[in-house]
């Protein structure tokens, strides 16, 4: 195995390994009251652990180096994990709301391939229905954003 294979998981380990700190710091709360750092420090753990799977399956199997199509077939795989990234640092900034939004438009949009009409109002849908489902019906505080929302 070369450092090529292993540094970019030892990278994700550790961006994992930070989010799910950082989230444990804010809190994870109960399981019937979650706290602010429960969503994140889920993400961040599953991101370590993944990271730490594909390490460990990269030692396992002696691959060839990888085509130009194998790094095409990764590039939606690094796309989303940025996109998660984003959505767990933007979340406490600009909202649930919109956060929530900007991050289904993309997955929907950009690595969905859908129409914009089509993944703008499904993110809007999967949003509103999200908000209501946490904030109003299981009465969990959410992060508001500079707009109120």
């Amino acid at each position: 195995m070369s450092w090529g294979q292993l540094l970019p998981a030892m990278i994700w380990v550790a961006i994992g390994s930070a989010i799910a700190a950082g989230a444990y710091n804010l809190g994870l709360g109960a399981l019937n009251r979650p706290g602010p750092g429960l969503f994140p420090f889920v993400i961040g753990v599953s991101m370590t652990l993944l990271s730490l799977s594909v390490t460990a399956t990269a030692f396992r199997v002696a691959k060839a180096p990888a085509s130009a199509t194998e790094a095409k077939r990764a590039l939606p795989v690094v796309a989303v994990v940025a996109a998660l990234i984003f959505y767990t640092l933007a979340l406490e900034r600009i909202g649930f709301v919109l956060c929530t939004l900007l991050f289904l438009i993309g997955l929907l949009g950009v690595l969905g391939r859908n129409s914009w009409l089509v993944a703008i109002t499904a993110s809007a849908g999967i949003t509103v229905g999200s908000y209501l489902i946490f904030a109003k019906l299981l009465k969990i505080n959410l992060p508001i954003g500079p707009l109120g929302f």
